[in-house]
């Protein structure tokens, strides 16, 4: 199972990830974001009981920081011209390739920390985790 963060600052904003989540409301959501409790919740689950593969959750997961971010810094306007979920997916996706084509900015390039936000700065001697501060990576 993927290393996801627990939290995340988002907007100046520290949000508490949950994952695994269940949703008991509703099975068919796979993600949400609460942005009056600074929460974002994913379930590793699809609406048939289903584990979902790790490009779909970290995918959720942009989705969630998406919508946090529409709120903290856009006051709710995205997607005011269209379907907001559709855009907001459309981000999202976007956010997982990227990822995908940039191996230094996904899940496992740092032996220490393995988080979905690795960040690895330099090369060889001089590369560095900016999570937890591991170098020579």
């Amino acid at each position: 199972m993927l290393n996801i963060p627990a939290t995340l600052k988002i907007g100046g904003h520290q949000y508490k990830v949950l994952f695994p989540y269940q949703f008991k409301e509703r099975v068919d959501i796979c993600g949400m974001s609460d942005n009056k409790l600074r929460r974002i919740m994913i379930s590793p689950m699809d609406g048939n009981g289903e584990t979902r593969p790790d490009t779909e959750i970290i995918s959720t997961l942009f989705h969630e920081i998406i919508h946090a971010i529409d709120s903290i810094y856009c006051s709710f306007q995205i997607g005011k011209e269209c379907n907001k979920e559709s855009l907001t997916e459309a981000i999202a996706q976007g956010l997982v390739q990227v990822f995908i084509d940039n191996p230094g900015l996904r899940n496992g390039d740092c032996p220490k920390c393995h988080t979905v936000f690795s960040v690895i700065i330099g090369e060889g001697k001089e590369s560095y985790c900016v999570n937890c501060g591991q170098r020579n990576l």
